[in-house]
């Protein structure tokens, strides 16, 4: 009879979700800005326009603290098998997805004015939704995984206060 092994590690759907935090997201993200303001900018002929500038630039600012969160979520759910990479890599995901969003949709509206913002939003509405289903299904996965469980020990409260505190054990 096949002998049963506790799930345990960085294996299945949570080596996928630490590969797809590492490489997919940051790549989707990139393709993201390529496609929606290079391409806009080539289109309209929207280069050297200031205002354009100022925009792209918040909007690139916002795509690399994205690949940033990922990547940093990434390495820590792979290498630090403590809860706390568990908590980071969730509120990464919502700061990098729902978070990124929220600051580029006020940023559309604070630069180019609130009726063209309005008209904008209209038209994106369903890329901000989709922007919400990434960060619900893995959050869900990562509270109620038993590989995830098993995998990222919890700190008691004093483990927690020492590591704050920069206490060693002896």
């Amino acid at each position: 009879m096949a002998e049963k092994t506790e799930l345990k590690g960085v294996g299945g759907w949570l080596a996928f979700l630490v590969l797809s935090m590492a490489l997919l997201s940051p790549v989707r993200t990139l393709y993201g800005y390529y496609r929606d303001v290079v391409v806009t900018e080539h289109n309209m002929g929207l280069a050297g326009n200031p205002v354009w500038e100022t925009y792209t630039t918040i909007v690139l600012t916002l795509v690399v603290i994205s690949c940033l969160l990922f990547f940093l979520a990434a390495y820590r759910l792979y290498r630090q098998h403590v809860w706390r990479s568990v908590r980071f890599a969730i509120i990464a995901m919502w700061v990098a997805c729902a978070g990124m969003d929220a600051v580029g949709m006020v940023a559309l509206y604070v630069v180019f004015g609130g009726e063209f913002a309005v008209v904008i939003f209209q038209n994106v509405t369903g890329e901000l939704i989709k922007g919400l289903v990434y960060p619900t299904i893995w959050t869900l996965y990562l509270l109620k995984s038993k590989r995830v469980k098993n995998t990222y020990r919890r700190e008691t409260d004093m483990e927690e206060l020492a590591r704050h505190l920069g206490v060693r054990e002896k």
